[in-house]
C-alpha cells in the first residue's frame, strides 16, 4: 500500500505542475444568472421541467460544452491552495524533502494575494457567486475557507517556525469573532455563521471555526479564544444525534433532515483536533459517538465512499478524500484499531483504483447509472486528494 499511496501522489503532483492553479468547479455553472433565472422558472412554472429540460441535461451531462456557450473561465481558489499547502507542509516536515519548498512559498504567496481585501483581517472566500437562502457575492469570506486556511497557517508556523503565519491565524481569529453573526442561548453557546452577510447555523462550519480559533487560542496563550470555541462546540454536541450523527443544519432553522459523509467528516476533524487541546468527557464522548455512527454508516465492504447512509452514489471524490483524511486521523488516536486501519486502507485502494485518471488527478462523481463524470476541479478533489495523501504518507 505504501508504494501504491507514494505512486498516486507523485502522478497527482506532476498533474498539478503540468496544470497549474486553475480549473473549473462544481460551482461555476449554478453561479450564473441564467442558472438562477432557470431554476426559479423551474420551481414556479407548471411546465417548467420540460421548458428547463435541455439546459439541466447539458449540466449534468455535458457541462464542458455548457461552459464554453456561458464562457465561464477556469478560476483559482484559495481552498485549494490551502489544502495543498497544507500538504507539502506535511511532507517536508516528514521527509525534509527540500524541493517542496518552493510549493510551500508559492502557496503561501497565493493565499496572501486572494484574501478578501474588504475587511482588514485575513479572511477568504470563493470566487464565485453563492446562492443560497440568500446572495453571497464572490469573495465573501466564509467560516469554512478561513478556517481551513487558519489551520494551513498554524501549520506553517509550527513546522517552519516563522512568526507572520502565526500573526495571519491570529487575524483570522479576529475576523471570526468580530464579523461573523452569532447569538447566544440561554446556556451561553452559539453557533458561528456560515459568512457575515447571514445567520447560517450549519454544525461542520461552526465546528471547524472552533477547532482553529481553540489551536489558535492554545498556542498563544489566549483564553477567550478557547472559551468561544468551547461555547460553538458545546452547541454542536447539544444538537447531535442520538445515533451519534449530526443534520447539516442546526437550530433554529427549519431542520432538513440532511445527513451525509463528507460533512461528517469535517465535524469529526475538528473535534480530533478539539480534543487534542482539550480535555474534556463531553467532548470526547461526542467524539466517539460521531466515529461509531460514520464507521458503520458511510463504507461498502469493497472500500466505495457512500454519499449518505442510506444511499451509495453518488460516488463522490470529496467523500472518498474526506474519508480517508478522517479515517487516518482516527487511526493516530488508536493505532491498534484494526477496524479501522482496515476501513481506511480499503477506501484507500478503492479510491486510488476507481477514482484516479492515467493523468493523476481524479473523478469528480460516479453515479449509479454507470456514468463518470470526468471533470478534474482542484478545489473539489484534487486538493482534498492531495491532503489525503500526504496525511496517509506522513504516518508511513
Amino acid at each position: 500500500m505504501k508504494s501504491k499511496v507514494q505512486a498516486s501522489f507523485l502522478s497527482l503532483k506532476a498533474w498539478y505542475d503540468y496544470n497549474g492553479d486553475k480549473t473549473y468547479d462544481v460551482c461555476d455553472i449554478g453561479a450564473t444568472k441564467f442558472y438562477i433565472i432557470l431554476s426559479d422558472v423551474q420551481k414556479k412554472n407548471r411546465l417548467g421541467n420540460y421548458l428547463t429540460y435541455p439546459f439541466f441535461y447539458f449540466k449534468q451531462n455535458q457541462s464542458d460544452l455548457l461552459r464554453k456557450i456561458l464562457r465561464l473561465k477556469k478560476q483559482e481558489y484559495p481552498q485549494a491552495y490551502a489544502k495543498i499547502l497544507r500538504s507539502f507542509l506535511l511532507l517536508y516536515h516528514k521527509f525534509n524533502e527540500r524541493s517542496y519548498i518552493k510549493y510551500i512559498d508559492h502557496l503561501t504567496g497565493k493565499l496572501i494575494a486572494n484574501r478578501s481585501y474588504q475587511y482588514k483581517d485575513y479572511c477568504w472566500g470563493q470566487p464565485y457567486d453563492w446562492y443560497s437562502r440568500k446572495y453571497i457575492p464572490a469573495g465573501t469570506p466564509r467560516a469554512t475557507v478561513t478556517s481551513q486556511v487558519t489551520h494551513t497557517f498554524l501549520d506553517a508556523y509550527e513546522i517552519l517556525g516563522v512568526e507572520k503565519y502565526l500573526n495571519f491565524a491570529v487575524s483570522s481569529c479576529r475576523f471570526f469573532l468580530d464579523h461573523l453573526n452569532y447569538t447566544f442561548d440561554e446556556d451561553g453557546d452559539f453557533c458561528f455563521s456560515y459568512t457575515p452577510l447571514d445567520d447560517y447555523h450549519i454544525h461542520n462550519a461552526g465546528a471547524m471555526v472552533a477547532s482553529a480559533i481553540i489551536r489558535t487560542g492554545k498556542i498563544i496563550g489566549d483564553k477567550k479564544l478557547i472559551d468561544y470555541g468551547k461555547r460553538n462546540i458545546n452547541f454542536i454536541i447539544k444538537y447531535q444525534n442520538g445515533d451519534g450523527s449530526w443534520y447539516y443544519w442546526a437550530p433554529p432553522f427549519k431542520i432538513i433532515k440532511r445527513i451525509d459523509n463528507y460533512h461528517t467528516g469535517f465535524i469529526l476533524e475538528s473535534l480530533y483536533a478539539v480534543n487534542n487541546i482539550i480535555k474534556e468527557r463531553k467532548y470526547s464522548e461526542s467524539y466517539n459517538k460521531g466515529v461509531k455512527f460514520y464507521i458503520h454508516n458511510f463504507f461498502e465492504s469493497n472500500g466505495a465512499s457512500k454519499m449518505t447512509p442510506e444511499k451509495i452514489y453518488p460516488i463522490d471524490i470529496q467523500s472518498c478524500a474526506q474519508s480517508i483524511i478522517t479515517l487516518t486521523l482516527l487511526l493516530i488516536n488508536d493505532p491498534l484499531n484494526r477496524q479501522i486501519e482496515k476501513t481506511r486502507d480499503q477506501v484507500l485502494s478503492w479510491t486510488l483504483d476507481n477514482m484516479q485518471k492515467s493523468d493523476g488527478s481524479f473523478y469528480y462523481r460516479i453515479y449509479k447509472s454507470g456514468k463518470i463524470d470526468k471533470n478534474s476541479y482542484i478545489r473539489w478533489g484534487e486538493s482534498w486528494m492531495f491532503h489525503a495523501l500526504s496525511l496517509v504518507m506522513s504516518r508511513y
